[in-house]
């Protein structure tokens, strides 16, 4: 039981932190409007969130030998309650893209650990089944936020989500997550390679960025914008995200302990789960 009370403690804060993500793509005409920013601008609620995720999910390795479950699952909490804090009060765009910066590091800490705990504590008759239901917790919530989102703005002010976020996260998650959360390894003195680490950020921050800015230039070219500004930050993303990661590649190869181990990718099961 307390295996399962663990999954849903962490589940729900990974599923609360992914489904806010996308509720905010259908506030996008409400918050242009009150904090009077272009279409360009608000995007970036999104993209922030996006590249804290990605810069903090890399770190899931290290943080798990560094530190205990329950002080990673505590620190994730305290940054999705204070991140949904300053989202409630925030009178400017910049301290929204601030708590949304906040927001994301806690999901990208609160995700891998829910994968962690389910491999580490199953039982292993029960590995698949229980993956799969972390896997629906991370698929379902981006299915059903616009709904959700729509839903609530349509009666309640946007800030009300969050509003409503807080007790779930205080009286259910927090304490299930307090109470059956376990350690089933020791912890060790990991040191980090900040080497590694920047690569990693820049790789994968490189390449949401050219993802973001290369639709933001096909929007502008349909709509006779400026064209060649998106363009060229989507180019120069894509260089740098690309060399990174193949910079991350070769000193994870010559490292002793890298960041992430790349050579479970010569299995070829775990090649097959990769494919789309």
């Amino acid at each position: 039981m307390k295996l399962i009370g663990a999954i849903v403690a962490v589940g729900s804060l990974a599923f609360i932190g992914i489904l806010t993500e996308t509720v905010m793509t259908v506030l996008f005409p409400q918050l242009m409007r009150e904090f009077n920013v272009d279409t360009a601008t608000v995007q970036w609620i999104t993209t922030i969130y996006l590249l804290a995720v990605a810069a903090t999910m890399p770190l899931s390795s290290f943080i798990k030998r560094r530190f205990r479950n329950k002080t990673i699952f505590v620190a994730a909490v305290v940054l999705a309650v204070l991140g949904s804090l300053i989202m409630i009060v925030a009178q400017a765009f910049p301290l929204i893209l601030a708590a949304r910066v906040i927001q994301g590091i806690g999901s990208g800490m609160a995700t891998p650990l829910m994968m962690n705990i389910i491999l580490e504590q199953s039982p292993r008759s029960k590995v698949g089944r229980l993956m799969g239901v972390g896997s629906l917790v991370i698929t379902v919530a981006p299915a059903i936020g616009p709904t959700v989102g729509g839903a609530v703005t349509s009666v309640l002010p946007w800030r009300a989500i969050f509003v409503i976020v807080i007790p779930i996260i205080l009286l259910i998650s927090l304490p299930v997550g307090l109470k059956c959360i376990q350690q089933k390894h020791p912890t060790e003195d990991a040191v980090l390679n900040p080497l590694q680490f920047v690569a990693i950020v820049l790789a994968l921050c490189g390449l949401i960025m050219f993802l973001n800015q290369a639709g933001v230039a096909v929007g502008a070219a349909v709509s006779g914008g400026e064209v060649m500004m998106p363009a060229l930050i989507a180019v120069v993303s894509l260089v740098v995200g690309v060399g990174s990661l193949l910079f991350f590649g070769w000193s994870s190869r010559k490292s002793f302990s890298p960041l992430i181990r790349l050579g479970f990718l010569r299995n070829r099961i775990v090649l097959l789960h990769l494919l789309p």
